[in-house]
């Protein structure tokens, strides 16, 4: 999903409430599913993958979370011919325990 030009998201919500809220509840389904994903995965280019689609889903917020672009960064800085799990292991548990609310999702 591409990042959402907050005034065109603004000006075609105010005169469409249903559409702001399938806008609004596709990104929080995107965001779960690949929230569930990444805890259930032991494959490290599996991961790498879920994480850019992550940064995709929380970018396409209008106001993006840092902490969370943060670890996504971070996660990504780990070298792609890694094969170690226990490297990814921790971003993916401080990803999961971020507060929803935060996030606005």
């Amino acid at each position: 999903m591409l990042r959402i030009n907050k005034y065109l998201f603004y000006y075609v919500c105010d005169k469409d409430i249903d559409i702001y809220n399938e806008i609004i509840e596709t990104i929080r389904q995107e965001y779960k599913t690949t929230i569930y994903k990444l805890t259930q995965t032991q494959n490290c280019q599996e991961v790498r993958f879920l994480i850019h689609k992550l940064v995709g889903i929380v970018s396409s917020c209008i106001d993006t979370n840092e902490e969370c672009m943060y670890l996504c960064r971070s996660l990504l800085q780990i070298p792609k011919s890694t094969t170690d799990f226990t490297l990814y292991k921790s971003y993916i548990d401080l990803l999961t325990n971020l507060d929803r609310n935060i996030i606005g999702l």
